[in-house]
């Protein structure tokens, strides 16, 4: 209802107000001109004013027919999804809608993500998905912090193979730049599986390994079985592509260093396996394909990375640490780093959760069942509401509060409001009569 939408902006401002006036702060309001705020279709300002039991209030029957408001219950979210694919296109061949005018909002987007990509796809429906990807999962840091693992493990196989195997760890091959060759990582997976080769020593020993004529397994070539010095030399040259930069990232971080030591060791080793020029080959690359949101990604990571490090420095300096400390401050900062999207083409629906962003002429509601929009609280939480309230009690002198059930349910009820505030023209409002289980 409008008393929720305000309710917390109104809280906000009154909290602000009663901490200026302890302070003996000056307030200073700029007051917005409401003109223009209005609902674009009669129907939707209806359910916006007498949602969730407002009608009971001052209860007013909508007398008009509804062509603004459309429900649909689908057979499953693939048929709940088809449908919405259907309407989008009908919009935009017959009533001269562009795609960029359409939004799609859902009870958790994960669960239709993939599905409208693919339907969407099918009904040749250009798709953006506004969403942020955590960066501390994407390949390129698990690749370079693995450095981290490879050391703590002694050098363990796992660690190692999980490093190469990410297509992240580049080398100068006569001055060009390239990932190394996957089939050369997976010979010396199997040399070293075979052979059963595990700790430091064995791979940083000065000796050449052997390489006989029955040493591999099967799945290796009968050309490189019978080449025994060509294996040999194949097998010695890739292992000291990988372990050079590892083994000189080791010897500088040696014993207790200080963060900012770490930081240019870290850089330096990033150099080492080439990452920046590798990266920035391959973000050529991806944008001759026209593929813009890998390359932007790509992108991303690189920048977010180096100012990971930078901000090591910055804030601990010359505080002493050893690998995994500097590890951990390195994952900190990255902690809270998300990597934005961008849309391929500007003219493209886009698909949020269930809170969207303004100036929409219609919008697609998916997956509108009881807990997903709004979404409903679970009782899974860690203080129960009684623990919430004593704490409150003890902690009110010093300005801390804990919110309420009622009020985290109003922060839902809030977004939701929102929804409909911002629907546009048209909503369209659909749910699965089965769900994803």
């Amino acid at each position: 209802s409008p008393s929720v939408l305000s309710e917390i902006p109104q809280d906000t401002y009154n909290r602000i107000t009663v901490l200026s006036k302890r302070l003996n702060a000056d307030i200073y309001e700029t007051k917005l001109n409401r003109d223009g705020l209005g609902f674009k279709s009669d129907e939707i300002g209806y359910l916006y004013r007498n949602y969730n039991g407002n009608y009971k209030k001052t209860f007013q029957p909508f007398d008009k027919k509804t062509e603004d408001i459309t429900l649909f219950s689908g057979k499953d979210a693939y048929a709940e999804t088809e449908y919405a694919a259907r309407k989008i296109n009908a919009l935009v061949c017959e009533k001269g809608y562009s795609f960029s005018d359409i939004t799609i909002a859902c009870g958790g987007l994960d669960n239709y993500s993939e599905l409208i990509e693919a339907v969407f796809s099918d009904y040749k429906i250009p798709y953006f998905a506004d969403s942020k990807l955590s960066v501390v999962n994407h390949p390129i840091l698990i690749t370079v912090l693995g450095v981290f693992d490879i050391l703590s493990s002694n050098w363990s196989f796992d660690s190692l193979f999980s490093y190469l195997k990410s297509g992240f760890v580049y080398h100068n091959d006569n001055g060009e730049i390239k990932p190394i060759d996957s089939d050369d990582i997976d010979y010396l997976s199997v040399y070293v599986l075979k052979h059963g080769i595990r700790g430091k020593k064995k791979w940083l020993c000065d000796e050449n390994w052997q390489v006989g004529f029955s040493t591999l397994s099967e799945n290796i070539s009968a050309e490189n079985k019978r080449n025994d010095p060509v294996a040999e030399e194949r097998i010695n040259r890739t292992r000291k592509i990988v372990t050079a930069p590892i083994s000189k990232f080791a010897e500088s971080i040696k014993g207790r260093n200080t963060v900012r030591h770490f930081a240019s060791a870290f850089y330096d080793f990033l150099c080492d396996i080439h990452l920046f020029e590798g990266l920035e080959s391959e973000i050529k690359r991806l944008n001759s394909s026209n593929m813009r949101n890998e390359a932007e990604q790509l992108s991303q990571v690189w920048n977010t990375l180096v100012d990971a490090i930078n901000q090591t420095v910055v804030t601990l300096s010359d505080e002493k640490c050893l690998k995994d400390d500097y590890k951990n401050y390195l994952l900190s900062a990255l902690g809270e780093c998300e990597i934005s999207i961008i849309p391929s083409s500007l003219n493209s629906v886009t698909g949020a959760d269930s809170t969207v962003q303004n100036n929409v002429r219609a919008m697609f509601v998916l997956g509108a069942v009881r807990g997903e929009i709004p979404h409903e609280l679970t009782g899974c939480e860690f203080l129960s509401e009684s623990e919430r309230e004593r704490f409150s009690l003890l902690l009110k002198d010093n300005d801390i509060e804990f919110s309420s059930s009622v009020a985290r349910k109003s922060t839902e009820e809030y977004r939701f409001c929102r929804l409909l505030f911002n629907a546009g023209e048209k909503i369209f409002i659909s749910y699965p009569v089965n769900n994803f289980e």
